[in-house]
């Protein structure tokens, strides 16, 4: 899973393999680059919490693996968490493909309950941070900007003098020249 996990999955899906360099926590997709622009394209898609590939690694497995519903058994909740396979599983699936898993709670007990709040919690303040670090960025991004158009006026505005300092140096150039031509024309 986790080879898996670094190749985008909308590529692998079409038999390519390429590096995921984002996750969408609400897709729960890997993404390359181009994937990832197309993505952000959709205005369904818009609001979905992305992440780099080294955040969402640094997610504790519980959290990642975590979702209300079971994928294989779509009507029913998962209730049990398999320490084994480090994912939160429905009864239906305890009854098949887990019933030999040795380390198997139910999401209702405390600890279980304690870890994943402290885990989503944990997520939660990452993605919090993340997006102060983005809106940080844009903002550096324009005082960049900004500070690169008054560099480019100021520069401009002094080859334009220097510009001007040359001509006027030629021109007396021109002049001093003209002049001794005048005079060793009149001798």
């Amino acid at each position: 899973m986790a080879e898996i996990m670094n190749q985008c999955e909308i590529c692998f899906q079409d038999g390519l393999l390429k590096i995921a360099v984002k996750y969408c926590i609400n897709c729960k997709h890997p993404l390359c680059d181009i994937c990832m622009k197309h993505h952000g394209k959709f205005r369904a898609m818009v609001e979905h919490k992305i992440l780099s590939m080294e955040e969402y690694s640094k997610i504790p497995c519980s959290v990642r693996n975590f979702d209300e519903f079971c994928i294989d058994h779509s009507d029913e909740k998962r209730e049990y968490f398999c320490e084994n396979h480090h994912k939160s599983i429905c009864f239906e699936c305890l009854k098949d493909q887990h019933k030999a898993c040795a380390s198997i709670y139910k999401i209702t007990d405390t600890r279980i309950k304690n870890e994943l709040k402290s885990d989503i919690d944990a997520l939660q303040q990452r993605i919090a941070v993340a997006n102060g670090l983005v809106e940080n960025l844009t903002d550096s991004y324009r005082q960049n900007i900004k500070d690169l158009q008054s560099k480019l006026k100021s520069a401009s505005q002094e080859i334009k003098g220097l510009i001007s300092k040359m001509q006027s140096s030629f021109v007396k150039c021109l002049k001093q020249i003209e002049d001794r031509i005048f005079l060793i024309v009149k001798r």
